[in-house]
């Protein structure tokens, strides 16, 4: 156990670049990891890591063994997973990565009644529409809207979720001063709410289909915002028409608040993918999580 101990303070220092760094990431002191490195380095008779005032650096050899303890460390986590699959309660952590929009509207709800049901699971979610790396980034899951992109399909798993359906609302009160658009087209006379996205571009088509047509339409916005809920507070004041999730829009369309557009054509509609390492042997608590995304999402 000791030595396991000694190659998992290696494994840290090597990933986090600085003693104290690992010391944080382990919950224990810059102290016991250079000692746990040095005793490897002791019993090895070989320099793992070289030092400076300013940065270390693994040595040639030091880089080999780090992927040998690495995979080491990971055939004894496998081994425990597997010994607590019979356990059918998962536990532990899961680092999630999720669109601003689908991660606040509709996977939340789903999280939230996971954790109360699983008391012994934790979840972190980034949300984020920057374009993840889940191998390098670390993340255990990712949820992704649009076709999918896998750089390393090979080593990463995909699985189709319901559907993202957007839809066209604006409030009575608009609506009534600058009256009903009845076809798409007829947004280019209207005052419409863009979306900003990360990269600083805006959503400037909009696009709508009908009997096998495609009406894309090119909108003018005085006011683009980066956050769904800012934009349909901005259409329940009557300032304008917002394309937004289906899911946010339709509690206000149920109390009359919103009204929904063009009701004869289909709006944009973003698929969803859930992506996750691909893994011989993947934990139960993994496994476990993605079969109630499945049941709930898919």
């Amino acid at each position: 156990m000791d030595k396991l101990k000694s190659m998992a303070a290696f494994v840290a220092a090597a990933e986090s670049d600085s003693f104290s760094a690992a010391a944080a990431l382990l919950g224990v002191t810059p102290q016991l990891i250079a000692k746990q490195v040095g005793n490897l380095e002791s019993e090895l008779g070989l320099k793992l890591i070289t030092r400076t005032t300013r940065r270390q650096s693994l040595t040639a050899v030091g880089r080999e063994y780090y992927s040998r303890c690495k995979a080491i460390l990971s055939d004894v986590d496998d081994a425990d997973a597997l010994a607590l699959a019979a356990n059918s309660t998962p536990r532990g952590k899961i680092r999630i990565s999720a669109p601003y929009n689908y991660g606040s509207h509709r996977l939340i709800p789903f999280l939230t009644q996971y954790l109360t049901r699983y008391p012994e699971t934790e979840i972190e979610l980034e949300l984020t529409d920057r374009f993840v790396n889940v191998v390098e980034e670390g993340y255990e899951v990712v949820f992704r809207l649009g076709k999918p992109q896998l750089a390393d399909s090979a080593a990463l798993v995909q699985r189709g979720l319901k559907p993202f359906r957007m839809l066209a609302c604006a409030s009575p009160a608009y609506l009534s001063r600058k009256g009903v658009p009845l076809h798409p087209e007829q947004l280019v006379d209207h005052d419409c709410l863009g979306y900003l996205f990360s990269d600083r571009m805006t959503d400037k088509l909009w696009r709508f289909t009908k009997d096998m047509q495609t009406f894309t339409i090119p909108i003018a916005s005085r006011l683009k915002v980066n956050n769904t809920m800012a934009k349909v507070n901005a259409a329940l004041s009557g300032f304008g028409i917002t394309l937004c999730v289906e899911d946010v829009l339709t509690p206000y369309v149920r109390r009359g608040e919103l009204v929904v557009l063009f009701e004869n054509f289909e709006g944009p509609i973003y698929p969803v993918n859930l992506i996750y390492p691909a893994d011989r042997r993947p934990s139960a608590k993994l496994r476990h999580f993605v079969d109630e995304v499945i049941q709930s999402l898919g």
